[in-house]
């Protein structure tokens, strides 16, 4: 009785739900391996057909497309779909699919059409459609506090021994280390603890790290925590420093070209005996209570990878030229390294990246999980092309572990740096890591510049990182790199202490930005006098100005501020005919991060031609001018420009119509400045933007016939004339903010699940 009762419920069951589109789970031939996928991992599918499903491999074509809510999703290198490859071992269909770069998140739909007959031209019965759902989601970092800066240390040797200058006091002492981070500003120091180095005293298989820095690193930390700095220490993970000996046992990175396959100065990523070492400094790391952050370099397979050439084919779908599983290895080595050689722009180069970036991602994932590594990691990766030149990617790395992402943003020149503003803009939205940039003194890679100054070229290059990193978002953090740099590497005609001083200008900008200090300042020209113009964010009783450099006007002054001061402008002194002039801003807090460094060098570099050559207008600023092409326009923009250089503003320039709305995620104001009338593409630009941002400051310099259909929209009108109007001055004087773009894409992933 209750088995026939049994039955009968499960029978009414059945007949209710079998039409319900949406009642459970729908049984499916087509299989992923997990349910969710980071950034960083590979898709893979699998069809196994029971014997109700009859598919014949030698005339069979199975093709799988993906999509992302209502839209196609094609995989990196223009891969609009993957082809299923029979397995005649098991009778099972496989394939992978490599997501495109930095994919949105969320749930995606694999879609299966299977073909009788290989050729899809020609009149193809369809034997199945079938799909499988699978999630892409990101990880979530551990939190960074906003502003957070760094200052490295690269050294391989006995540090203790070394008789350190200080930029504060006379005595020379390894511990003066603590002086220049605080000098900074610095929230942390980062020493370099592992270093493999080919023929160095001592390093051998069994020992392939310079021993020196094992005893140095615990005292440092130690003193860190003493002087109240975070310490982190970081390893040279995959490069192999010194003469190309070949003496320990490691499986190297191989290069293709030229005819010839050969070993280069990395490791290869997948080398096990690599591996364990490194994970044996990052559990020391891990275990000393005074290590705060783990860092990992050279996290990247170099020029090389080559030796992964037929993985590469197999799991990126690549098409095989004829003959392909007769060549040798060599052969496909080199075959795939013609394919991929840089400046291609063939679909096969962008997935040789992305192969090189999801193997970085994978070999710190597994660093991380053998080490048990529970501190928070940061990872240094090279600026150009996102990393990817170079094969890393932030929103894999996040994914695979790094709490932070260091960008380098050294070795290039100023149009490199251009370049490199214009293309993380274009490529994050700000939310898919925590980001931090850093530069390298060396007078040499930054062009011997002189004008600017380098030390202050060193610091334009910074900054710009701030709001040029992402479309909308700024970098958690900078980093000064290095100490031993400042004090005796390639300083050009500059003093250890103007880099100093420029580091310390660029930490308190990325801090002003971020709201984090109780006052913004910018030092600013008022006829022959340099002054201070300040705003407070909350009450303070009084501050102090401490000049940092002998060409400063002014000495050392504790100033009372009267309550409910919310804007002042404090005059230092007659500027300089030239030379540096720097002042320190403190509260009366103990702590050595609070501080505002603020300088300019003498006389003023950008005082005639305000807009800084090769600056891109997506490294955002204070103030952007969008202008209208004319000579006139053009005049009036320079002549806008110099006035707000003179108020200590960071001034940039743009076309009319490339005023697109996440502009006003890098700017704090914006001036128009147009001739009688705008086009349909400049008027559509400054609509767009305004409506995205309709109470942003905007001032406009325009005939009033232009602004026919702007009728709602609140500006500052300004004269045709802008010598004649005052209420120019008064605009760029005030101080505004630009809007932080929030939320990150993960955090509706819940969301997503449901529907």
């Amino acid at each position: 009785m209750h088995k026939i009762t049994l039955f009968s419920c499960l029978a009414a069951i059945t007949i209710l739900t079998a039409g319900l589109d949406n009642a459970g789970p729908k049984t499916s031939y087509l299989k992923t391996g997990q349910g969710e996928y980071f950034r960083y991992q590979i898709v893979d599918l699998s069809l196994k057909p029971d014997s109700l499903l009859k598919i014949n491999p030698d005339s069979a074509s199975l093709q799988v497309t993906f999509r992302h809510g209502d839209s196609l999703i094609a995989g990196v290198g223009s891969c609009a779909s993957i082809s299923l490859k029979y397995d005649k071992t098991d009778s099972t269909w496989r394939g992978t699919w490599a997501m495109p770069w930095n994919p949105p998140l969320g749930v995606y739909l694999a879609v299966l059409d299977a073909y009788s007959g290989n050729n899809l031209k020609d009149s193809a019965t369809l034997l199945l459609s079938d799909s499988v759902t699978f999630i892409v989601r990101s990880r979530t970092p551990q939190a960074i506090p906003d502003g957070f800066c760094a200052m490295t240390i690269e050294s391989a040797g006995n540090l203790l021994n070394a008789k350190l200058p200080s930029p504060v006091k006379n005595q020379k002492h390894w511990t003066n280390f603590t002086d220049w981070a605080k000098y900074l500003g610095a929230d942390a120091v980062w020493y370099s603890v592992g270093w493999t180095i080919e023929g160095y005293p001592g390093t051998n298989d069994k020992n392939p790290w310079v021993k020196e820095n094992f005893k140095v690193f615990p005292k440092l930390a130690e003193e860190c925590h003493k002087q109240g700095l975070k310490f982190g220490g970081y390893v040279g993970s995959y490069l192999l420093w010194g003469p190309t000996l070949r003496k320990l046992k490691y499986d190297y990175s191989l290069e293709a070209k030229n005819g010839r396959v050969f070993p280069n100065h990395h490791v290869s990523l997948d080398d096990p005996k690599r591996r364990a070492d490194i994970v044996t400094i990052l559990k020391l790391l891990q275990e000393d209570p005074n290590v705060d952050f783990i860092g990992l370099d050279y996290i990247r397979p170099g020029a090389g990878g080559y030796e992964t050439a037929d993985e590469f084919v197999e799991q990126m779908n690549i098409e095989r030229p004829s003959g392909w599983g007769k060549w040798s290895k060599k052969d496909r080595m080199l075959w795939v390294s013609r394919q991929v050689k840089p400046m291609s722009d063939k679909p096969i180069r962008a997935r040789w990246q992305w192969w090189q970036a999801h193997r970085s991602a994978t070999a710190v994932e597994r660093l991380l999980a053998e080490a048990g590594v529970s501190k928070p990691v940061w990872g240094f990766t090279l600026g150009w092309d996102k990393g990817h030149e170079h094969g890393q990617d932030p929103p894999m790395m996040n994914d695979a572990g790094l709490d932070l992402d260091a960008m380098m943003i050294y070795e290039s020149n100023a149009q490199q740096c251009f370049e490199m503003t214009n293309a993380w803009s274009k490529y994050l939205k700000g939310n898919e890591a925590q980001m931090m940039a850093g530069q390298q003194i060396d007078w040499v890679l930054l062009q011997k510049s002189t004008v600017p100054p380098a030390p202050e070229e060193f610091y334009w290059r910074l900054t710009d990182a701030i709001k040029g990193t992402s479309d909308g978002g700024r970098v958690k953090g900078l980093f000064w790199h290095d100490m031993f740099r400042g004090i005796k590497g390639r300083k050009g005609p500059h003093t250890s202490q103007e880099w100093l001083i420029a580091g310390a200008a660029a930490f308190s900008k990325l801090r002003q930005e971020l709201g984090t200090l109780p006052m913004d300042t910018r030092m600013i020209s008022q006829g022959d006098k340099t002054a201070l113009a300040i705003k407070f964010h909350r009450p303070l009783e009084k501050i102090r100005i401490e000049p940092l450099t002998a060409a400063t006007p002014g000495r050392i002054r504790d100033i009372q501020i009267p309550a409910g001061t919310t804007d002042t402008i404090i005059t230092l002194g007659r500027f300089p005919v030239n030379g540096l002039a720097a002042c320190r801003l403190t509260w009366g807090s103990t702590d050595h991060r609070d501080q505002l460094v603020v300088f300019s060098y003498y006389p003023r570099p950008y005082s005639d031609n305000p807009f800084r050559p090769l600056q891109s207008f997506r490294a955002g600023g204070d103030l952007l001018i969008a202008v209208q092409p004319g000579r006139n326009n053009l005049a009036k923009a320079i002549y806008a420009g110099r006035i707000a250089r003179k108020s200590g503003l960071v001034v940039n320039k743009t076309a009319l119509d490339s005023l697109y709305p996440s502009l006003g995620h890098k700017y704090s104001k914006l001036l128009i400045i147009a001739g009688d009338s705008m086009s349909a593409s400049e008027r559509t630009a400054l609509k767009n933007f305004l409506l995205a941002f309709p109470d942003f400051p905007t001032a406009l310099s325009v005939n009033r016939d232009s602004l026919a259909s702007f009728t709602a929209i609140k500006t500052v009108l300004l004269k045709g004339d802008l010598t004649e109007d005052p209420e120019l001055l008064r605009f760029i004087m005030g101080i505004a903010y630009a809007p932080k773009k929030n939320g990150a894409a993960g955090t509706k992933l819940s969301l997503c699940l449901d529907k």
